[in-house]
């Protein structure tokens, strides 16, 4: 790490001093903005629709724009309600080599000339497999590795308070990339940041959900260079990236809500309306048109505000920066943020069209609702045709199953097989699941026994899914329901810590904690050593009832997951389906071989037992 921290270095150096060179330009040019700000040429890897580019070009006095070079023209130019700003339309050659474009600017103060930049696209768009393991981090909370970015002075909230959970920590990207070792160690396969773009609010700014700048990393987490750098290094190392992506609204700071294009691209009430978070209201076509029109108008918080996709400028400009991020730095996957509370008109063409220009993108929403058949009716292609989701279902069939009521984990159990039995398909393999998050309580505060604490871990690493994991949960953190207790920090990632878990051996941590660790460090490397898990195939088990057994087999052997959340009494599951012969052998996962000549196992209560099934190819 220490080569990639020197070369970052030298990197900022240089996009300092270009900074320094623009500035004058800027100044000249009285505050000119043009988002996105560059452009990229098209390659075989990006389809042709990225030929043409609608800038939103912001100043004052504008009167028209204009401009032409061998590969790329101005094909359409029109002022916006808000004389502030123009709609222009770029049109690129699809063999177009990189190259500046000169773009002329009337303005009443005098014309301004501006060379538009158009690039090569980074390799990005790699997608998601189902053998990945995401690992969730929240910036602000995991790592302070640059204490000079802690206070900006041009950012409204200039103060950095550890003691106050809404308050920044200081936690940063130079944070991650100095502590990057733990992630290799953890064995993920992806990386998933809480959004790291500008969040210029007053106050609780640490999130990153309300966006301020779609094309600007927030300083407080460090540089567009050392976010290139983190994704350039986990992609050395065969990881993918996953981009934390809001469309349904903004900060209120944002400048095109303070001084927006036109009216029509934000929702606007008499007074205040918060959305009514009723998302079945959008899939049903039996619902209230009013209850309907609150959930996808309401504003998600008071300095969350609501934005209008059916704005065809609004619905454009959120498309593009997203394909922006991917072809600036290289994202692998999207997450969407409270997907269901954007119009499904537009979620229908971003999904669309984002997966038609980068095939192997891979898009999951944040689809917030325990109701299987509302789970399954955002991801039909008649309503928005969204990839996949993050199964909330599954997460509250497994907090169910956690439970001390013994009727909470039998309603648990039986949510489970529904799940699971809801869609077998390869599809649902690439779901994501998860048994906490940024936004709910941490799975160790709701284990009332370590015992209970495995027993989720070990459903969610054998699940037909893409298992998610937040910081911290590989240390048993624990948490009240407050996010920002939830969003707690990484001891040892911040200057005066006094202890630290990230690189820590076994002596130095607690029992529970090198535990927790000694589970998820294994586990996710599974759906990469067990073919069965990824690639093989998934059946529900017959089991009495209270029991949840399903298995993962192919022509090597089977993963099998049996949970018992019966309080006292054992239970016996046959798994006679996968015996392949005299030299078949069962093994728990915890490398205890089974007394399994009936293949009949008796699983002890309350836990969550994994076998591997497998047939040794010559007797010893």
């Amino acid at each position: 790490m220490q080569q990639l921290r020197q070369s970052i270095t030298m990197q900022c150096l240089n996009v300092c001093l270009l900074t320094i060179l623009c500035g004058f330009a800027a100044s000249a040019s009285d505050t000119l903005r043009i988002d996105p700000p560059h452009w990229f040429v098209t390659s075989h890897d990006y389809e042709r629709s990225l030929c043409l580019v609608e800038l939103l070009v912001e100043g004052n006095g504008l009167l028209s724009v204009g401009g032409e070079s061998e590969y790329a023209r101005v094909i359409d130019d029109r002022p916006a309600t808000n004389t502030r700003y123009r709609y222009v339309t770029l049109r690129i050659d699809p063999v177009a080599p990189p190259h500046q474009l000169l773009l002329h600017i009337r303005r009443t103060g005098g014309d301004t000339s501006v060379r538009y930049e158009l690039r090569t696209p980074a390799q990005g768009a790699r997608g998601l497999h189902p053998s990945d393991v995401i690992y969730l981090i929240t910036p602000d909370r995991f790592a302070n590795g640059d204490t000079t970015n802690d206070v900006v002075l041009s950012m409204h909230e200039r103060t950095v308070d550890r003691s106050k959970p809404s308050a920044r920590h200081g936690g940063d990207i130079a944070g991650i990339i100095n502590h990057y070792d733990h992630l290799r160690d953890l064995n993920v396969s992806a990386l998933w940041l809480n959004p790291v773009l500008e969040n210029n609010q007053p106050v609780a700014s640490y999130h990153g959900y309300a966006i301020t700048d779609h094309y600007r990393i927030d300083p407080r987490f460090g540089t567009h260079l050392e976010y290139r750098a983190l994704i350039d290094a986990l992609h050395r190392d065969s990881l993918r990236v996953v981009m934390d992506v809001v469309v349904n609204h903004v900060g209120n700071e944002h400048r095109l809500f303070r001084n927006p294009p036109d009216s029509s691209w934000f929702h606007w009430w008499p007074s205040y309306t918060n959305t009514n978070f009723k998302v079945r209201s959008v899939t049903d076509p039996a619902a209230d048109p009013l209850v309907r029109d609150t959930l996808l108008r309401g504003w998600f918080d008071r300095m969350m505000p609501d934005i209008d996709q059916r704005n065809p400028h609004a619905a454009r400009y959120l498309i593009q920066h997203v394909q922006w991020w991917i072809m600036e730095a290289g994202i692998d996957a999207l997450r969407i943020d409270t997907y269901p509370y954007s119009y499904p008109e537009f979620m229908r063409t971003f999904n669309r069209e984002l997966t038609t220009t980068f095939p192997s993108l891979t898009i999951y929403g944040e689809v917030w609702t325990e109701s299987l058949t509302d789970q399954q009716s955002f991801l039909d292609s008649t309503h928005s045709d969204l990839q996949y989701g993050t199964d909330f279902a599954t997460y509250a069939a497994i907090t169910a199953i956690m439970s001390d009521d013994p009727a909470e984990r039998l309603r648990g159990s039986n949510a489970l097989i529904a799940s699971l039995q809801s869609d077998t398909s390869r599809r649902a393999r690439m779901h994501v699941a998860f048994v906490d998050n940024h936004d709910v309580m941490r799975i160790a505060s709701r284990a009332s026994t370590m015992d209970s604490w495995l027993a989720a871990m070990a459903i969610l690493f054998t699940l037909p899914r893409i298992p998610c994991i937040y910081y911290g949960t590989e240390f048993f953190f624990q948490s009240e329901d407050d996010h920002g207790r939830i969003r707690a920090d990484m001891p040892g990632g911040f200057p005066g810590d006094q202890r630290s878990l990230l690189g820590a051996s076994q002596d130095s941590l607690r029992y529970e904690e090198w535990m927790a660790y000694g589970l998820v460090r294994p586990a996710s490397t599974w759906g990469r050593a067990i073919t069965a898990k990824t690639t093989g195939t998934f059946a529900i088990l017959p089991a009495p009832e209270g029991v949840v057994a399903y298995a993962h087999s192919d022509d090597d052997g089977a993963l099998v997951t049996i949970v018992n959340t019966h309080e006292h009494e054992a239970r016996t599951v046959s798994i006679k389906a996968y015996r392949r012969g005299p030299t078949s052998r069962v093994l728990r996962m915890d490398g205890k071989a089974m007394d399994a000549t009936n293949f009949e196992l008796v699983v002890p209560p309350r836990t969550a037992t994994i076998y591997v099934v497998w047939t040794l190819t010559t007797e010893r």
